[in-house]
């Protein structure tokens, strides 16, 4: 059909209905066959399809009474359902159509909103990264530092040892120089301590106040005038139990048990040793200092012959020099 209202925007142009309609009856010599033939008509037009079809029904009415209107009135009734659950269809559609479009856009908001949330997180994490290399750079930094300062540490550590090591070989020195009385627990004491030093397992701490220890106990030694009693090898290779008056670190006195064999331990130019006395005079000034330290005499000044160096020893003349001792 040419004629009527334009379809509305947004809906089909034609809908296919499949009808059967009879054929009016013409006279036998323009008799036709009865066909079936599909119709698209247009949703606009479907209002003014009942008029057409009731003036067709009452044209065939007028024109022959043999037509079948109760069939013609189903067939309408059956297209207005049609009709109606066409237009049910379209309205569902609409609606669905309608829904998808808000749930779209109501999608792409969100997603909007998620990226603008993630962006912002980024940023936000992106900083807190930034941040902790800065911190990390700094632990580093303080570390290398640590490091350095632990080395440096170290270094001096190593130093304040060898020095303290060589102050063990000077005083290791002067203990071999010593009287050979009570000598080598003095000479294993001071090297220990080296042995600790050079080793790492003595701090340079431990060493001082070791080594300020060991310097206290050969200062004392070295002014105390003590009485022994222990072996004491001759310069002839005679073992005698000899009671020794030990004069600091200078020199010392022996004399056996019955005061026979006196004299004098002190320095040579090879070492220590032995020197007995022969003269009358220094044997009794011997005798008589041993007993005064013995507490046997009162306390009183005895004049002894003695060397303090080997230079002396090779220089002494005949006749000796007497020196008083207490």
């Amino acid at each position: 059909m040419q004629g009527g209202p334009s379809p509305l925007p947004g809906t089909p142009q034609a809908i296919d209905l499949p009808m059967k309609i009879s054929p009016i009856p013409q006279p036998p010599e323009c008799a036709m066959p009865a066909t079936r033939h599909p119709f698209r008509v247009p949703r606009a037009l479907l209002p003014g399809l009942l008029p057409v079809l009731l003036f067709t029904l009452g044209f065939a009415q007028t024109g022959d009474e043999a037509f079948d209107i109760p069939r013609l009135k189903a067939e309408i009734a059956k297209v207005k359902r049609d009709i109606q659950k066409t237009e049910s269809d379209l309205g569902r559609t609409d609606s669905l159509t309608r829904e998808e479009a808000a749930l779209a856009q109501r999608l792409e908001e969100r997603n909007k909103k998620d990226k603008e949330r993630r962006e912002t997180e980024i940023a936000a994490l992106t900083g807190k990264i930034q941040e902790l290399q800065k911190q990390i750079q700094a632990e580093k930094s303080k570390a290398a530092r640590a490091d350095n300062g632990t080395d440096e540490i170290a270094a001096r550590t190593k130093n304040y040892a060898a020095f303290l090591a060589s102050w063990c070989d000077s005083l290791l020195l002067r203990v071999e120089n010593c009287p050979p009385l009570e000598r080598e627990p003095r000479e294993e004491r001071v090297r220990a301590l080296k042995n600790d030093l050079l080793a790492g397992s003595a701090s340079p701490e431990e060493g001082i106040s070791r080594l300020a220890s060991i310097l206290k106990d050969e200062i004392r030694s070295g002014d105390e005038i003590a009485m022994l009693n222990r072996p004491l090898t001759l310069k002839s290779g005679e073992v005698i139990n000899a009671q020794i008056l030990k004069m600091g670190n200078q020199f010392a006195l022996f004399s056996d048990e019955d005061g026979k064999r006196l004299g004098f331990l002190e320095r040579t130019p090879e070492g220590w040793g032995t020197r007995e006395v022969d003269d009358f005079a220094e044997r009794l000034a011997l005798k008589k200092a041993i007993e005064v330290k013995g507490a046997k005499q009162p306390p009183q000044l005895v004049p002894l012959e003695v060397t303090v160096s080997p230079r002396s020893i090779a220089s002494r003349p005949a006749a000796s020099q007497k020196e008083e001792a207490p």
